[in-house]
């Protein structure tokens, strides 16, 4: 194996362990991590939460960060205006 098989590998491995409690039924950490940094922070592998839950294809967790999420987009005068009429 070269160096550039075995860092594809390496990464490989990294994503997978990371993805792990995305992939869990009991996602409760995750939301209470949510809870303290928002629903967009960035986690260890520079995704958002509910990019790593729909990697992982765990719709009760992608559907739980959606409802957590904001409702609108911020608007010129700082009010939140629905993005979906």
């Amino acid at each position: 194996m070269d160096r550039l098989e075995a860092h594809t590998a390496h990464r490989g491995a990294s994503r997978q362990r990371h993805l792990q409690a995305y992939m869990a039924k009991n996602f409760k950490d995750i939301l209470r991590l949510c809870d303290v940094h928002g629903v967009d922070h960035l986690t260890p592998s520079r995704s958002t939460p509910l990019m790593l839950a729909a990697r992982a294809g765990n719709l009760p967790l992608v559907r739980a960060l959606l409802a957590r999420a904001p409702t609108g987009l911020p608007t010129s005068s700082g009010t939140r205006r629905g993005c979906m009429r």
